[in-house]
């Protein structure tokens, strides 16, 4: 959750540490608790408020989980809506993936219509080179959309890519996926969605580059200016 007191493409960043912002009039609120959203009569966002103390700024942005229904006040309309849910499954191996070869990390797209399902399954396997579990040992993460009545269904044909053997360890959840119900223009407050079950981030990129045009009333510019 941040809250940008001038400009939201200004200086502020993440810091490792509760600070005064190097962009003035910025301050730093990490590991605190949010109390409440204070937004105006009109309805416009106005602050945050942590352990009774109450930091102001015109431009609120932050994920689906601090504006489920259950956090906003009673009566207030929903700012974010349940779409869908997630079914992921992340997996400590005692090998890497079958036919795999060599590499320390690999992806792998199962397509909807060779499984008989709506939506692809995506897996991701990631060894001890990228500091993720033990020597000797894997880290695999298969994550679908949840189509079925009972959620640890949907992935036997990921199970099966990923060879299972004794000793393996599976532990599943299932997330709920909300996406905002407005674009934040007319009170401040612009939400991302929560994190669907693509492993390669071009969702999430795509996600981020929508908020930063509704913040900003323009696409954003990449290009590499001449020198």
């Amino acid at each position: 959750l941040c809250a940008f007191p001038h400009n939201p493409t200004s200086k502020l960043k993440p810091h490792s540490a509760p600070t005064h912002s190097y962009t003035p009039a910025g301050t730093y609120m990490l590991n605190k608790p949010l109390e409440e959203i204070i937004y105006d009569e009109a309805g416009k966002f106005v602050g945050v408020k942590s352990e009774g103390e109450i930091v102001k700024a015109k431009v609120l942005v932050g994920d689906p989980s601090y504006f489920k229904p259950a956090e906003e006040k009673e009566g207030a309309a929903p700012k974010v809506k349940l779409t869908k849910q997630i079914v992921r499954a992340i997996c400590i191996l005692q090998h890497p993936v079958p036919n795999s070869g060599k590499n320390s990390g690999t992806q792998i797209i199962l397509p909807a219509k060779q499984l008989n399902r709506q939506t692809d399954i995506y897996i991701t396997q990631l060894d001890e080179q990228h500091k993720v579990c033990a020597a000797g040992k894997c880290l695999a993460i298969a994550a679908t959309v949840r189509e079925m009545e009972d959620p640890y269904t949907e992935l036997p044909a990921a199970f099966e890519v990923l060879g299972f053997q004794a000793g393996d360890d599976v532990f599943i959840n299932i997330n709920d996926y909300y996406e905002p119900t407005g674009d934040g223009k007319d009170n401040n407050v612009f939400i991302s969605s929560s994190m669907d079950a693509t492993s390669h981030f071009e969702t999430t990129v795509d996600d981020v580059m929508d908020m930063y045009q509704r913040m900003n009333g323009k696409p954003l510019d990449l290009t590499i200016p001449d020198e």
